[in-house]
């Protein structure tokens, strides 16, 4: 674990930049937070200056936020400008990832025999956002991308179908995968690293989901036209017993692609019985997507292995370096 006992950091916003290291006594900064979030669409940053002196700042410039101590700095995000709001004291800066270019490119177009990770890499591609870690995921005889949504609505509903995770890299890399991982890349033990930790389980009120595709063409091969049918017993998807939640969806076309919904869909709604917040010393190490395991809890319930799904940073002169981690569970028995 990184020392954050002497925080540091690094914007880089257009040409200015600001660096705790050069100007560590007189800072113009009263406070940068940074917002990372799997479930939410578009990353975000706000940096909070004093009007100590004047700086070449607009909207639409890039911007790099490094975090660390005063020997390791690191990137925890880029993105853009999007506004400035100026007070006789202050200057605040918001700004966002390139995810906003996804939520931007509105196309209509049809794919053929493509995978759900074809298809993101197709969409990033026209929206100008880089693409990192991919995984191919169910493969659709024909998909049909409209203009009623937006390039990341319609990433997210592949990767809900595929049971993957979408977000960016602190290097603005989009990642299309399933989470995987049964060991931790952390561990944060109780008295040592924790400062805050809730946990939260409810119950499993579904425990069975069925897909319903558009028809039950898999039977006589993708190549086939799709028609309705009086029965889809023998083509639908299904995972789980136990209250049942049924999904119709025209996009699944054959029985694998709807088993693999299926799966997805119950495996998503077990992890979610489990959630919690996690506040620690500041720490630019964990990332969207890492396993982290606590330990050490006085109650033994509260240990155990989670997945990252939210991360916000915060750095300011009155409360120094502090990180807040939204996790998940990896199975229903975390």
């Amino acid at each position: 674990m990184i020392n954050m006992l002497k925080p540091a950091y690094k914007l880089t916003i257009g040409s200015t930049t600001i660096d705790s290291s050069t100007d560590p006594t007189a800072s113009i900064i009263v406070s940068i937070e940074v917002r990372l979030d799997i479930d939410i669409p578009a990353d975000s940053f706000e940096i909070v200056l004093g009007q100590i002196r004047e700086l070449s700042i607009a909207r639409g410039d890039s911007a790099t936020v490094e975090l660390g101590d005063k020997d390791s700095l690191l990137k925890v995000m880029e993105g853009t400008v999007a506004t400035i709001k100026s007070t006789i004291t202050q200057t605040k800066i918001t700004g966002f990832n390139a995810i906003s270019k996804l939520l931007a490119l509105r196309i209509n177009q049809v794919y053929e025999k493509q995978t759900a990770g074809a298809i993101v890499a197709d969409l990033a591609s026209q929206a100008g956002v880089d693409v990192g870690e991919k995984e191919d995921g169910i493969e659709f005889p024909y998909y049909t991308i409209d203009s009623n949504k937006n390039a990341y609505e319609h990433i997210r509903e592949l990767s809900k179908k595929c049971g993957f995770d979408v977000y960016l890299t602190s290097d603005s890399k989009l990642t299309f995968k399933k989470f995987a991982k049964t060991s931790a890349d952390h561990i944060f033990e109780y008295s040592k690293d924790i400062i805050e930790f809730e946990k939260y389980a409810q119950e499993e009120v579904l425990a069975q989901v069925t897909i319903f595709g558009e028809s039950p063409s898999s039977s006589q091969g993708d190549e086939t036209s799709h028609w309705l049918t009086k029965s889809f017993e023998d083509y639908k998807g299904t995972s789980g017993s136990g209250t049942e939640l049924k999904i119709e969806d025209v996009t699944i076309k054959t029985k694998d692609a709807a088993d693999t919904f299926a799966n997805a869909e119950l495996n998503t709604l077990k992890k979610n019985t489990v959630s919690g917040i996690l506040k620690i010393l500041g720490n630019a190490n964990i990332k969207l997507g890492d396993a982290i395991e606590i330990k050490g809890m006085p109650n033994e319930e509260m240990n155990g292995v989670f997945q990252v799904r939210s991360i916000c940073h915060y750095l300011s002169k009155e409360s120094g370096f502090i990180t807040q981690v939204g996790i998940r569970g990896l199975t229903i028995n975390n």
